[in-house]
């Protein structure tokens, strides 16, 4: 039996779900951000290569790499689909035909 696909709305809402918790995370590092800035833990400028080299690592470090691997955390667990697919029901569903059938 072959599966129909849901409608194309359900998936941007999935989407929508699981970028606001992104956004949210975002939020929390803006406001520490702002934090370290106030208290003087963190230069407000970055004036040689080596520095901006280092920044875009930082950046790198604190937002690219905890999304995927957040992303790629929920689609390889034994749910296989991310909290907005699972809450709008998109979990993906394996079937294996054998060769008893």
């Amino acid at each position: 039996m072959l599966a129909r696909p849901s409608p194309g709305w359900r998936r941007v809402v999935a989407v929508v779900v699981d970028y606001g918790s992104i956004v949210l995370c975002l939020g929390v590092l803006s406001v520490l951000g702002v934090f370290s800035f106030a208290i003087g833990a963190v230069t407000t400028t970055v004036a040689t290569p080596t520095g901006r080299v280092l920044a875009q690592l930082v950046i790198f470090a604190v937002l690219t790499v905890p999304v995927t691997v957040w992303l790629a955390g929920w689609e390889a667990s034994p749910g296989g689909a991310t909290p907005g697919k699972r809450l709008l029901g998109l979990v993906h569903q394996v079937f294996v035909e054998t060769a008893d059938h």
